[in-house]
């Protein structure tokens, strides 16, 4: 089984779900702390992502999704989920692939001169449409039984293989495969250099800490949960350096930072193996995605630890 599939489970069987599945029927939506889109965003989903509705007020919706991350979402932005987008225009199923470029424009028709239907973000999943490709585009399926068309080179047809043969490796491999999926972790989280900061944001259109690191990891095929401190006490991962300041340890890429007091965990971060980490900050004199060294003072005084995916993890997010 699939980590998707035990999270579907997980979700159809809670005991809240006399409630409704719903799906994303927008390229990106907010989810706000209160039935109220002027009230804080906690968080983004996106186009086609499964939200299960749990109540309803003042036309929103209090949805949860796969990461177990609750908000109001407007009733307006989404759709009912059937098992297929395609189903609705009689289309047979097909495959799920994953926007691969920061911003991947979609057009109505197959040419560069034709008008945008949409902008995708990094790492939306959508559905191949059951239409024939068109030189360089892609025919993709979108809310409403209608179909877009999207450039080939935007998208990522093959799922992430960087886990794939975690559950028959020995310790030595896994070792390897830990330090194989930071390197790529980080090479994702470099596409974000720039990007600005954005209280709650999941994308490129504006990105918070735990925000980037959910993302990136995301894109190589672990789902971890939304939030800097829920991030830190994963199961799955371990501690690492512990006991060492910031500009002493000796991080592989991919490992996650964390910054605060003691009382609180405020930030995260995802180390390089060279001094350095890179994170969505919202500090004004550096605002956005961007690297520091580690032996930044500013950051080092409230620097509280690392993490590290652990050899002997379970990788569903139901393990977390």
């Amino acid at each position: 089984m699939t980590e998707v599939n035990q999270v579907e489970i997980e979700m159809n069987h809670s005991d809240k779900l006399q409630s409704r599945i719903f799906r994303v029927a927008k390229n990106l939506i907010n989810l706000y702390a209160k039935p109220d889109s002027s009230s804080e965003v906690v968080t983004q989903a996106f186009l086609n992502a499964k939200l299960v509705v749990e109540s309803e007020d003042n036309g929103f919706f209090y949805v949860v999704g796969a990461d177990r991350y609750h908000g109001w979402a407007d009733i307006r932005h989404l759709e009912v989920y059937t098992t297929s987008v395609s189903e609705a225009s009689s289309k047979s199923i097909c495959s799920y692939v994953t926007v691969s470029a920061l911003l991947a424009d979609v057009f109505f028709a197959s040419e560069e001169d034709s008008e945008l239907a949409t902008r995708l973000v990094y790492s939306t999943s959508v559905e191949l449409a059951d239409v024939a490709t068109a030189g360089a585009f892609q025919a993709i399926c979108l809310p409403g039984a209608k179909h877009g068309w999207i450039r080939t080179t935007d998208l990522r047809l093959d799922p992430p293989k960087t886990l794939n043969s975690w559950s028959a490796a020995d310790s030595g491999a896994r070792k390897s495969i830990i330090k194989n999926l930071g390197v790529k972790v980080l090479a994702h989280a470099e596409r974000f250099i720039g990007v600005p900061y954005l209280w709650g944001g999941c994308s490129p259109f504006g990105i918070d800490c735990s925000g980037l690191v959910q993302v990136c990891y995301q894109m190589e095929g672990l789902s971890l949960l939304r939030d800097a401190d829920i991030q830190y006490t994963d199961r799955r991962f371990v501690k690492v350096e512990p006991g060492k300041s910031l500009s002493e340890s000796e991080f592989q890429a991919g490992d996650l930072l964390v910054f605060g007091s003691q009382s609180a965990i405020t930030h995260i971060g995802i180390a390089s193996d060279d001094g350095r980490f890179i994170h969505a900050s919202g500090r004004m004199a550096n605002f956005g995605t961007y690297y520091n060294a580690c032996s930044d003072k500013s950051w080092s005084e409230i620097y509280l630890g690392a993490v590290r995916l652990s050899e002997d993890a379970a990788l569903s997010i139901t393990s977390a």
